[in-house]
């Protein structure tokens, strides 16, 4: 089977609200499991396979068994990491840092059925802009150490005001932390255009559960819209499509007001090709239509994003394909 039969077959297995025709497994040979096996370790799928497909009899198993595997590890590093955060926000909020923790932690705890089913690769924590490099100093006073993984490339708290994000430190127990002055690049950072943000309007809209400080749920569906589609051109692979799936029900509900934003801020076009995604696998019901959402993508950009989704992490080809399939150069997506 070649690469674009088995990224299909995989999305389908992975995100399909229909039953999966089990005949189709019969078709893969050994090297079709082994691209499947890769696929799945690089974008952080077997939990999730795991929960569908894990009494699946047509997948060999050996596939299920190292997908059984997967759902243990990110089940006991979930726990790992849910202390670690509530360390963290607990030591930088007592210098009143008010640390807020996007994306995966909320999903993670707070939206998923378990967090085993939604890895994370790290924790990250928003801090007032000026604040970065004090918190960056207090969670090395911690016992936080700077990542072993980046020996050699470190800038400690000297990155400039414009960076995203200080580099990594890892906690005493292992999880890997990154303390962000903004919530993505901003605009001319990278080669294409980026939506403009407002990290104090986030921040006041921020709220705390058990703790912990989350951003509005309207600002994390943003987030991830912008962070796969403009930030990392969708090698972010198919827990994107999850996350909004399972973000839906905290959403405020008003998608005439958020359309109009998307306006604004330019994401609009981004986030009508995450839609149009979401609904290929979900149904047209999951996000409701509004009268001002986006013209859906046309159709070779949509197949585009597909193979995006799951595209080898270690040769990306993302940079300029989803762009390349719209006019408009670096503003392709706005």
């Amino acid at each position: 089977m070649n690469d674009g039969s088995l990224r299909r077959l995989l999305l389908d297995m992975t995100c399909a609200a229909r039953p999966i025709d089990v005949e189709r497994f019969g078709a893969l040979v050994p090297k079709d499991w082994a691209a499947l096996a890769r696929m799945c370790s690089q974008h952080r799928l077997g939990p999730m396979l795991h929960r569908r497909h894990g009494s699946t009899s047509a997948i060999p198993e050996a596939m299920r068994a190292a997908w059984r595997a997967d759902h243990r590890y990110w089940a006991c590093s979930a726990m790992v990491q849910r202390l670690d955060l509530q360390d963290c926000s607990r030591l930088l909020a007592a210098r009143r840092m008010a640390p807020i923790a996007l994306k995966g932690a909320f999903l993670a705890w707070h939206a998923y059925p378990e967090p085993a089913l939604r890895p994370m690769r790290d924790l990250d924590l928003l801090v007032e802009g000026e604040r970065v490099p004090e918190a960056f100093e207090a969670l090395q006073e911690a016992g936080y150490r700077l990542d072993a993984a980046m020996d050699g490339q470190h800038t400690g708290a000297s990155h400039p005001a414009s960076t995203k994000h200080l580099d990594p430190l890892v906690a005493p127990r292992g999880t890997v932390v990154e303390l962000h002055r903004q919530l993505w690049e901003s605009d001319g950072v990278l080669d294409h255009h980026l939506p403009s943000f407002d990290t104090a309007a986030i921040r006041s809209r921020a709220s705390s559960t058990d703790e912990i400080l989350y951003p509005a749920a309207d600002d994390t569906f943003v987030h991830l819209v912008v962070h796969a589609v403009y930030s990392h051109r969708l090698d972010c692979g198919p827990l994107l499509l999850w996350d909004i799936y399972h973000l839906v029900p905290y959403l405020s509900g008003d998608w005439v007001s958020l359309w109009s934003r998307a306006d604004r801020e330019g994401w609009g076009r981004g986030a009508a090709l995450v839609l149009a995604l979401m609904r290929l696998y979900f149904g047209q019901a999951v996000i409701p239509a509004a009268p001002n959402e986006p013209t859906p993508p046309p159709d070779a950009l949509i197949e585009a994003a597909l193979d995006l989704l799951l595209q080898d992490l270690e040769t990306r080809r993302s940079a300029g394909v989803a762009a390349s399939a719209l006019s408009g150069g670096r503003r392709a997506l706005r």
